[in-house]
């Protein structure tokens, strides 16, 4: 993943603060919720979510219910998996736009259940890359550019200094620095990932990967612990950021040299800037200085020129509490809006500004756009109890494909797309 990571990217782990002791070695695939892929007798295990769809199409359809498979459903899946491909060759190499990493709990205590980080596909196949067999504290934050490694943080819960874990995925070989309390990741440095972009509370930083402080690019307090963050959007080139400012966003250079101020009118105080939105302009969300809800989207040109609202101002009444990205899609406008309860939802921006809830097939308490490719959205559903699953949405009609099911356990909790070029999701 590079720079410019929103929360969505970290995963509802990171949001919801499920962390506890770190667990062991990969091991073998256990029975439990209907997976997406596994590990058997030291093979990589491949099962399409078409497959799981029509062995138990009730999981797409019914995330309210407990529909992990029996014992013998478990052991039909596991036969069917066993020629699948060896982990040497799962496709790292082939990822791109619409494929991303994910971490399925099957114990609703994340630090003690099984956990397993899978690579997914458009095609709705997950491959699973590793393993935690005792459960783990490990966030999932960053995957680098070159698809090869992926970032993870295990955050102290006394305030003590963050691990940060670089994870070959080939191999599952790790490194391990640290940074200072309460720092999260945004996401690796364009264009190589040799290093990463850092929010800590008094503002943005590039650090090396052994935890060398090499520059400061944003002196806006409190972006460490601001969950509804974007952070940074790196150039491709990796040698200018967007970052948040006093008054609206700037953009420095890789050494944190201020190269141009660029404010957003009728807004209060920093934007936090999410995503590149086309070449130039940076989707960004605002505080407005008007009586409102919550944020509010703009695209914001860094060329300086003015930067235009994407979504209106919300109010208590619309029972909206703002919107945090947007995208247009079959010439519609789509937005992440937030909610008072539960982790948001996606709405589509009808007349005067209203957003109106996507009706989505199986009926998720919320839902969080991890991704966008075309008209196909990548979104982690969360069920009653804080159940999560994954699914790919293909919007205008909303056509939902599961791709790791609601389960007994945590289910997902934690996703992030590839982004080699900083533009999802």
């Amino acid at each position: 993943m590079a720079a410019g990571a929103g929360r969505r990217r970290g995963g509802l782990l990171g949001r919801w603060a499920a962390a506890a002791a770190a667990g062991g070695a990969v091991t073998a695939l256990v029975a439990g919720p209907v997976l997406a892929g596994g590990v058997l007798a030291g093979r990589s295990v491949l099962v399409s979510a078409p497959a799981l769809a029509a062995v138990r199409p009730a999981v797409a359809h019914q995330p309210q219910r407990n529909t992990g498979p029996g014992r013998a459903l478990a052991h039909q899946l596991l036969s069917q998996a066993a020629h699948g491909p060896a982990l040497a060759h799962q496709p790292l190499d082939q990822a791109g736009r619409g494929w991303a990493l994910a971490m399925y709990a099957t114990g609703r205590d994340v630090s003690r259940g099984r956990v397993t980080l899978y690579l997914t596909s458009p095609a709705g196949s997950a491959y699973a890359l590793h393993r935690w067999r005792r459960g783990t504290a490990w966030q999932l934050q960053a995957w680098s550019p070159d698809r090869s490694r992926a970032i993870f943080a295990s955050p102290s819960v006394t305030g003590g200094l963050t691990s940060i874990h670089q994870m070959a995925l080939a191999s599952g070989a790790t490194t391990t620095f640290t940074l200072p309390p309460f720092s999260r990741v945004i996401g690796y440095a364009l264009p190589a990932g040799r290093s990463v972009l850092v929010a800590e509370d008094s503002g943005i930083y590039l650090y090396s990967l052994t935890g060398i402080k090499l520059a400061r690019l944003s002196a806006v307090a409190g972006q460490g612990s601001n969950l509804g963050s974007g952070g940074a959007v790196m150039s491709r080139t990796g040698q200018e950021v967007v970052v948040p400012a006093r008054a609206g966003l700037a953009l420095v250079s890789r050494a944190g040299v201020l190269l141009r101020r660029l404010p957003v009118p009728d807004t209060s105080g920093a934007c936090l800037p999410v995503r590149w939105d086309s070449a130039g302009v940076v989707v960004a969300t605002c505080t407005p200085s008007a009586p409102s809800s919550g944020p509010q989207v703009f695209r914001v040109p860094v060329s300086g020129s003015v930067p235009v609202a994407v979504t209106a101002v919300q109010n208590f009444t619309s029972g909206q509490y703002g919107d945090i990205d947007a995208w247009t899609i079959a010439g519609a406008t789509y937005v992440q809006a937030e909610q008072s309860c539960g982790a948001g939802f996606l709405g589509r921006v009808g007349a005067g500004g209203s957003v109106v809830p996507v009706s989505i097939p199986s009926h998720p308490e919320s839902s969080v756009v991890d991704a966008v490719s075309g008209r196909r959205l990548l979104i982690t559903e969360t069920g009653c109890q804080n159940r999560n699953g994954l699914v790919q949405l293909t919007l205008p009609g909303a056509a939902e494909r599961t791709i790791l099911p609601y389960g007994r356990g945590a289910g997902v909790v934690g996703v992030i797309p590839y982004d080699r070029d900083g533009s999802q999701p």
